[in-house]
């Protein structure tokens, strides 16, 4: 016979640790909400082969109804001695749990005819128990503590609102309010982290206007009539639409001028783009610097400037050697080499034979028929192919034609009859 058999009598009337209703129902809704998946699912256990410790299961689980119909398939049994008592003192723990102390009184009733020396009223706790009963009823009812037994001594009945209290108690994880209230703790965090994560978020992004690149050095240039440009992407970064209202040049401009401009009077969605081109050119040597200015409805910056330089230089070039003698049988070829040790490249159309070209004639090697960079030379081939018989020595030029700016080398040639 368990030990928490006593421990099941409760007290009439209103049940401690029971919440209001208006709590109940707020933590019923939490617990519905996000509660019930924490709940315990009670595992299926064994049908106890004892019908009278299976209904004890039943009675320790709340469930005593179905305890009853178990304990009223034992009577039918009509057990004798022992068992017919913890019959009908756990069919009366059943009723008193169900707030039937009428029949509980009756089920006690009969439990002390089957044991003559419990004379007391079935509803005492007695203070002297004969030694033959004693044993079984210790296994029935756990002894009260001796407060209890001296507030109710032999003859006095319990009356609903004087039984012992309650001691009895479900594991705490079994309990519906515990997970109700769980549930009801997790749903409030559950809010208050949606509602900073919420509050945290940012709204859209106010418009931004971004450049690439955002500054532009066109580097040496040569100094030529040449021209030189470069693409810029203008960009809305941010989330809300962005207007371009005007791109131009600040002064100084020249040399540069701004080309294929395509963002002025235009609405930039987030991501979306617009071209302009920056060109330079300039036969003047110098350093020269100007701003783009790209005025939007950026709030961070209205006016986004974009800094472009250039420097003009001219090539520094020489040729070597300045003048060649060639004999026309013992030294009829030499040859001719053109340096650019300057910082930009040199844009010339190569040698050629300005006097003397019935005497002297020229293999270019390809010189000037490209640009001559920085730190690169060139070599060509000059050739005395004919002296008249009646001259010692013929004469002749041969010139090397650059860029403007840059002065045209030239080289003397003589040939001599040999």
């Amino acid at each position: 016979m368990s030990d928490r058999l006593l421990y099941g009598i409760r007290p009439a009337g209103r049940r401690l640790g029971r919440p209001p209703r208006a709590l109940l129902a707020l933590v019923l809704a939490a617990l519905a909400i996000v509660g019930m998946p924490f709940a315990p699912v009670r595992a299926a256990e064994p049908a106890a082969t004892d019908p009278l410790d299976g209904a004890m299961d039943l009675i320790n689980e709340g469930r005593f109804t179905e305890a009853l119909g178990l304990l009223d398939a034992v009577a039918e049994t009509n057990p004798s001695g022992d068992r017919r008592v913890e019959t009908h003192l756990r069919r009366a723990l059943c009723l008193m749990r169900l707030d039937k102390f009428e029949n509980a009184e009756r089920e006690l009733s009969a439990a002390a005819k089957v044991a003559p020396t419990y004379a007391a009223s079935p509803l005492l706790y007695p203070r002297e128990i004969a030694e033959g009963f004693a044993d079984a009823l210790r296994r029935l009812l756990p002894p009260v503590t001796a407060a209890v037994i001296t507030k109710h001594p032999v003859g006095t009945s319990f009356s609903p609102a004087t039984r012992p209290p309650e001691p009895f108690a479900r594991p705490w994880y079994k309990k519906w309010w515990v997970w109700a209230v769980a549930g009801a703790v997790v749903a409030g965090a559950a809010y208050a982290a949606a509602d900073e994560s919420s509050a945290a978020s940012p709204g859209p992004s106010a418009a931004r206007l971004l450049v690439n690149p955002p500054t532009y050095d066109f580097g040496p240039l040569t100094a030529t009539s040449q021209k030189e440009t470069q693409l810029f992407t203008a960009v809305n970064s941010g989330d809300l639409p962005l207007d371009v209202t005007a791109v131009t040049l600040v002064e100084p401009r020249q040399p540069f001028f701004l080309e294929a401009e395509r963002c002025s009077g235009v609405t930039l969605l987030k991501e979306e783009t617009c071209t302009f081109r920056v060109s330079v050119t300039s036969t003047v040597t110098g350093d020269f610097s100007s701003t783009v200015a790209i005025e939007s409805t950026d709030a961070a910056a209205a006016q986004v400037l974009v800094p472009v330089h250039v420097a003009y230089k001219i090539p520094i070039v020489k040729i070597d050697p300045t003048s060649l003698s060639l004999a026309l049988r013992s030294r009829p070829t030499d040859t001719v080499k053109v340096t650019n040790s300057g910082d930009v490249k040199l844009i010339w159309t190569g040698p050629s034979i300005t006097s003397g070209s019935s005497y002297f004639k020229l293999d270019r090697n390809h010189c000037g028929d490209e640009a001559l960079f920085p730190n690169e030379s060139c070599e060509f081939t000059v050739e005395c192919y004919y002296v008249p018989p009646s001259v010692q020595s013929i004469s002749g030029t041969l010139m090397v034609f650059t860029q403007a700016g840059v002065p045209s080398l030239e080289v003397s040639l003589t040939c001599r009859n040999d």
